[in-house]
């Protein structure tokens, strides 16, 4: 059977524009999630988003989970270019109950590039070419929207490997000669490896494809941890996220084993064994 799948954009908190799953004549309707686009960066906010998105997309629906897209300054570059945040980003992108979609560049964190105004091509930005650019640069989203449309960087080549013409229909981020596919390819710690690592788990696992989801209920999880489970059938995983730039320490897992993650470190002693997890460190747990 073929089906085809539809991605648009709506509102999922207008009472009759929810966001669901149609199912008619072999083809699949989703809707991104914009509020995501807005996130902060702490447990808290997105254990509150995370909850009303659940609200509203109960089985057999399914959310859609994206953090950039071609209108919206890029995750990597509000997250300050932040290696490990990105990680932590993407690593909860993939283990939550929903459809995770990717802007191009993002798995290799490709961030924003500061374009004048004046010299943008983008509808929009030519409306408002008159607008000083002190303001411009003090508005937190992107007016030129060119800033995030850039040419995909392939590697350290002149164009990034985009092209061999010489010129481009928008510039090329001078950062490719660090921020490229070819360099993360050949760099175990990179965001690219981690994101294939962390999706080449999500191939084999019926739970984090299709399995439920619920909050971790345990008083003796930090506050800076976000943990929830996410089952079907006789696969239980619990997935745990340290948003803090200090290390957590849980020894409440005695049931629980690692199976996947980074930043993340067993301890065993003759009564219990804890798990440190360092700054922006995560992974995923096998119930036992």
């Amino acid at each position: 059977m073929n089906i085809q799948i539809n991605f648009g954009r709506r509102s999922i908190w207008k009472p009759k524009n929810h966001s669901r799953i149609y199912r008619r004549s072999g083809w699949i309707a989703c809707s991104f999630i914009f509020e995501m686009l807005k996130f902060k960066w702490n447990p808290e906010y997105f254990k509150t988003l995370i909850s009303k998105i659940e609200s509203h997309f109960q089985s057999p629906s399914f959310p859609v989970y994206v953090f950039s897209n071609h209108d919206k300054k890029r995750s990597a570059s509000r997250l300050n270019g932040n290696l490990e945040k990105s990680k932590l980003l993407h690593f909860l992108q993939f283990t939550l109950r929903g459809i995770p979609f990717m802007y191009y560049g993002e798995e290799i964190g490709m961030q924003n590039l500061n374009i004048p105004l004046k010299n943008g091509l983008d509808p929009i930005a030519k409306k408002y070419k008159t607008l000083p650019q002190f303001i411009v640069n003090r508005i937190s989203d992107t007016i030129n929207r060119d800033e995030v449309r850039t040419p995909m960087q392939w590697n350290t080549t002149t164009y990034a490997g985009f092209t061999a013409h010489k010129n481009t229909w928008l510039p090329i981020n001078p950062n490719y000669k660090t921020i490229n596919v070819e360099t993360q390819i050949g760099d175990k710690n990179s965001l690219l490896n981690t994101i294939k690592d962390i999706l080449s788990f999500r191939k084999d696992s019926l739970a984090l494809q299709k399995g439920g989801f619920k909050w971790f209920d345990n008083s003796n999880i930090p506050k800076e941890i976000l943990a929830f489970e996410r089952i079907h059938e006789n696969e239980k995983l619990l997935i745990l996220l340290n948003f803090s730039d200090k290390s957590c320490k849980i020894d409440t897992l005695n049931n629980h084993s690692i199976i996947f993650g980074e930043k993340v470190t067993l301890q065993t002693n003759e009564n219990n064994n804890s798990f440190v997890f360092d700054s922006l460190g995560f992974g995923i747990f096998k119930i036992n």
